[in-house]
């Protein structure tokens, strides 16, 4: 097995995080307008992370699936994303099966100790990690499918403020720069090291790496900002060229994701008992209601030209 070293952790980071290459592809979802996939994306989190049972989280992520095969997207890069998430929620509901009473599952034995799984505390793991799957494959699809500076300047029109929004795309920028400084850093330590070296040897090159790589970015950030003042930049927001318009294709799709969306947490929160209270009262207050005024108003105009 390869010895798996810091280069090849800031390589998987740069290849990890680097989704550009996706977001020039052409699929129906590509062309959705980001503001609207940004509120679908928020949508499908924030319904993720209300209802409580399986088959509604279930929904949420066959939702997710067809926005996937919608978006024709590398289903492998994309479940190369999504899998250390999902190990990771794995790992944190682990020990929840064990110490949820319930109905026992198995028993396993593990020489002294007795290990009894319920299915009622698989139930909640399993229903946990389906939840993290939705939510960052939400996330990741909106990333996939647009261009940073393009969700930037959605953020913007949405409302998010424009220092904020700049400060954003400025990190997100420079991250991979610097990691590819380091990376490039790393290589040449490579170049010039004649022996294996120990342990401790490596972490104290890695340190002295590290404090060069800030001395770096502090001097790239210098730069940077004095550019940018030469070039007009007064505090403001960043100009972005992204043109944004919103069409009937838009319109629907947000639409439609709001109705799937509300659906399912309405049902989550308690289907039809929830309906049976808030329909009457919403046929009072929305109909009933406006027609009985408008039956009392009416007649008065015919009232005074008689008068």
């Amino acid at each position: 097995m390869p010895e798996v070293g810091f280069k090849e952790l800031f390589e998987l980071f740069e290849r990890f995080f680097e989704s550009e290459r996706f977001s020039g592809m052409s699929s129906p979802v590509h062309r959705l307008d980001p503001r609207v996939k940004i509120l679908a994306s928020v949508a499908l989190i924030l319904s993720a992370i209300s209802v409580d049972g399986f088959t509604y989280i279930l929904l949420l992520a066959c939702a997710v699936s067809i926005l996937l095969f919608a978006s024709k997207l590398p289903k492998i890069a994309f479940l190369f994303r999504s899998l250390p998430f999902t190990i990771l929620s794995s790992l944190v509901v682990s020990p929840i099966p064990f110490v949820t009473p319930g109905i026992p599952a198995a028993i396993i034995q593990v020489s002294l100790i007795t290990l009894t799984p319920t299915f009622e505390g698989v139930y909640r793991a399993v229903t946990f990690v389906f939840r993290v799957w939705v939510c960052i494959a939400s996330a990741l699809l909106l990333t996939f499918t647009t261009r940073f500076p393009d969700i930037m300047a959605g953020l913007r029109r949405l409302g998010v403020p424009a220092l904020l929004s700049s400060m954003i795309l400025i990190t997100y920028r420079y991250a991979f720069l610097f990691a590819d400084e380091a990376l490039k850093m790393l290589q040449a330590k490579e170049l010039r090291t004649f022996r294996k070296e120990g342990f401790l040897e490596r972490v104290r090159g890695i340190g002295r790496i590290t404090g060069c790589l800030f001395v770096r970015a502090y001097e790239k950030g210098e730069e940077t900002y004095y550019a940018m003042i030469l070039r007009g930049f007064q505090g403001g927001e960043i100009p972005l060229n992204a043109k944004l318009k919103l069409g009937l294709s838009d319109i629907i799709f947000v639409v439609a994701v709001a109705a799937f969306c509300f659906t399912v947490v309405l049902l989550g929160w308690g289907g039809p008992s929830i309906l049976a209270f808030w329909l009457p009262l919403f046929r009072v207050v929305l109909v009933e209601t406006p027609l009985r005024w408008l039956m009392f108003i009416l007649p008065l105009p015919g009232g005074l030209v008689v008068a």
